[in-house]
């Protein structure tokens, strides 16, 4: 049962943290793009 318990926590983490990253990773994505416009729209 303890095993079961340890591949159950430890898909749970790799799900989440997968998740969050993608999370992050598209924010981060919308950010750069943001700064990169109004970077480019300057003379």
């Amino acid at each position: 049962m303890s095993n079961l318990a340890k591949i159950f926590f430890c898909s749970l983490l790799i799900v989440f943290s997968t998740i969050f990253a993608s999370e992050i990773s598209c924010n981060f994505i919308s950010y750069a793009k943001a700064g990169f416009k109004e970077k480019h729209r300057e003379p």
